[in-house]
């Protein structure tokens, strides 16, 4: 189940995904409430008669009671059935593996009209060429879109719609430093769908439990720790080593780095301290402002579970606006 599209305020944006199996687990959420109760039981139907439709929801509509989505805003929820068929585990295996090489392939689904059943998925990979089975009428103006859209979106071309969605590259957070606040931000960026990578000289640390799912890189020392990792425009690095003088080795990197986010424990003193450091040894007033310090919030946090509450919704604001 995805929703395609929406107008007005919604529980989720379009892209949204939920996934259910014949025998009834599900995988996500599409907003709860009535709506997502009434597309399982249309993916049920779905499952059975190994047909896709789209649901379509209003507050205006009149259709349910109001209460049913007091946000009061309308939306289309696309209930795809996906056979597990050669085409489709190909297919899929296929942007998979794509998106675990951080490329970023556009899926693209016809959006059933009740004509015909024959329509199935394709993706554009990163150098523009189309996999599967593709329409042949309007693919031309369909690959253009694909190329162009960076949002989930519902596009039309000669009284066909398809829906594309642009996958962008899955964030990634490094964190620099596995002391306390590591302990606690590390667990809940992996909840919240990071790739979280944690880095320190102190190997002892690294081991514990709650690092568990993330990747433990230990280092000798903080200098040149950032060098040998793929750091690129969706990797956020986290700043939380024990030394003032650590943070400071880490931060020169990250700020020749392309990383799209950078976060900094500390004082507003410190960093009044460290950048004025940083200017004296040639990085300008635009390198500075990319620096998140004090990191995280302004929420009162003061615990170690507090603050990494803070950076966490800080990381999602970050990623929202991307």
């Amino acid at each position: 189940m995805t929703i395609i599209t929406r107008k007005g305020s919604t529980p989720r944006l379009p892209g949204t995904r939920m996934l259910m199996t014949r025998d009834g687990r599900r995988f996500g959420t599409v907003g709860g409430g009535f709506c997502e109760a009434d597309a399982v039981r249309a993916a049920e139907g779905c499952l059975a008669s190994k047909k896709s439709c789209i649901l379509r929801y209003s507050s205006a509509s009149g259709s349910i009671l109001p209460s049913d989505i007091i946000c009061g805003g309308s939306l289309e929820i696309l209930v795809e059935y996906l056979p597990a068929d050669p085409y489709h585990t190909r297919l899929i295996g296929d942007f998979v593996r794509l998106r675990s090489l951080r490329q970023t392939p556009v899926m693209i689904v016809p959006l059933p009209d009740g004509s015909e059943s024959g329509r199935v998925r394709f993706f554009i990979d990163a150098d523009g060429l189309a996999r599967g089975i593709y329409p042949a009428i309007h693919h031309t103006q369909v690959l253009k879109a694909a190329r162009e859209m960076k949002r989930p979106d519902v596009f039309q071309a000669g009284g066909m719609r398809f829906l594309i969605e642009p996958s962008p590259l899955k964030s990634r957070l490094v964190i620099c430093g596995a002391g306390y606040i590591a302990a606690e931000i590390a667990p809940l960026a992996y909840h919240l769908g990071f790739e979280v990578s944690v880095l320190d000289d102190r190997e002892d640390l690294l081991s514990a439990d709650v690092y568990r799912g993330t990747e433990r890189i230990p280092v000798t020392s903080y200098e040149s720790c950032l060098q040998a990792l793929p750091v690129d425009s969706a990797t956020d690095v986290l700043i939380v080593t024990r030394s003032h003088a650590f943070d400071l080795q880490v931060l020169r990197q990250a700020l020749r780095s392309p990383a799209g986010y950078i976060g900094m424990i500390g004082s507003r003193h410190k960093w009044k301290t460290l950048s004025s450091l940083l200017l004296e040894e040639g990085f300008g007033d635009d390198d500075l402002k990319r620096v998140h310090c004090p990191v995280g919030l302004e929420i009162g946090a003061d615990s170690p579970e507090e603050i990494a509450v803070s950076i966490a919704a800080e990381l999602i604001e970050h990623r929202a606006l991307q």
